[in-house]
């Protein structure tokens, strides 16, 4: 018996949303990230499948014209890569803030991206427990002198430009409300240039020391930026 026409209309639907539901639920990749599939040995076509919608599925298999292959989702890492050129080191920036007694001395190196430049102290109560000093101390040993600029407010004979062999020391004391606000530039060799010449590096500190006599010691604030790199410069007669 012959069915009509509109039931195999209807039957024809009835296996496209069930091949439908079939790829809408299909686990691709499955579990482990794998991703399974057949080649078309005739042509190299490849479709998708997954297995574990078992047997009796099209699309959980392969056929005999056809070669099963997988592959992971995502591959092996790969080799590392050589080692990048240096990067630019620009610039260091560094701080410190506390409290110490009368009596006693702070120190803290003055860094940039290559190293340590030198060292910064500051003392409190050296002047019978008023006023102390700001002493900075060259660790470079390459033969350039380093240059300091000190200028503060309360120092009336600054600015003052200073080529540091060594080690060198701002005294104060007395000073209004008994506090200090400084601020030091200091020039150091630090970064060769693209002809292999070392250039200066500039760092900045500004500082405040405030003295409180009635607990026997100071409170200090730092703050310390090393630029590496020089601006470009451009010289015109």
């Amino acid at each position: 018996m012959r069915l009509p026409r509109k039931y195999w209309i209807a039957l024809g639907g009835v296996v496209v949303l069930v091949a439908a539901a079939g790829i809408g639920y299909a686990a691709i990749p499955d579990s482990q990230g794998t991703i399974h599939a057949c080649m078309l040995d005739a042509t190299g076509t490849i479709r998708l499948i997954d297995p574990s919608l078992g047997a009796k599925s099209p699309l959980s298999h392969c056929t005999k014209l056809e070669t099963q292959i997988s592959w992971a989702q995502q591959g092996p890492a790969g080799p590392a890569g050589p080692p990048g050129p240096p990067g630019n080191t620009d610039s260091t920036v560094r701080h410190m803030s506390n409290f110490m007694f009368d009596g006693n001395t702070v120190s803290t190196p003055v860094s940039s991206g290559l190293g340590q430049l030198g060292n910064l102290s500051l003392s409190c109560g050296s002047d019978g427990g008023h006023g102390g000093t700001i002493g900075y101390t060259s660790t470079n040993d390459s033969g350039f002198q380093e240059r300091l600029i000190v200028w503060s407010p309360e120092l009336p004979d600054t600015p003052t430009f200073t080529q540091v062999d060594g080690s060198t020391s701002i005294p104060w004391a007395n000073t209004p409300n008994d506090n200090i606000l400084f601020q030091i530039m200091i020039e150091g060799l630090a970064v060769p240039d693209h002809n292999g010449v070392p250039r200066p590096s500039l760092t900045v500190i500004h500082g405040f020391v405030q003295e409180f006599p009635q607990y026997g010691g100071c409170a200090f604030y730092v703050h310390a930026d090393t630029s590496d790199v020089n601006s470009p410069e451009t010289y015109s007669p």
